[in-house]
């Protein structure tokens, strides 16, 4: 995927998950940001020229957040995405997923 593309595809799924977190729909806001995740961590693994297994975002997750060769702050990151609801639907730690995947857009690409 070129440069341009994933971060079109990035933008696309990351105005879905504002949009849908103003319209009241966290569950989409989540779906919508890990999606964006997924995004970004194909890319940066294709600019690493590093493959990943399959094509299961939730599993590309899980790799980087246990990859030892990565920082802890993007390995806890990584974690949050991977973090199953609470039967009343809600992350059961404080985090914001829309703010975690920008941020880690921006980390993994200082451009």
């Amino acid at each position: 995927m070129k440069q341009s593309d994933w971060r079109s595809s990035y933008e696309t799924e990351l105005k879905k998950a504002q949009a849908s977190r103003e319209q009241g729909n966290e569950g989409m806001a989540r779906v919508c940001a890990r999606r964006a995740a997924g995004i970004v961590l194909r890319a940066y693994y294709a600019a690493q020229e590093k493959s990943l297994p399959g094509s299961s975002v939730l599993n590309h997750l899980k790799m980087l957040a246990d990859s030892q060769d990565e920082p802890g702050e993007v390995r806890a990151v990584c974690r949050h995405f991977t973090l199953r609801i609470t039967p009343d639907h809600v992350l059961p730690e404080d985090v914001d997923l829309i703010a975690d995947v920008i941020w880690l857009k921006e980390t993994l690409f200082k451009d």
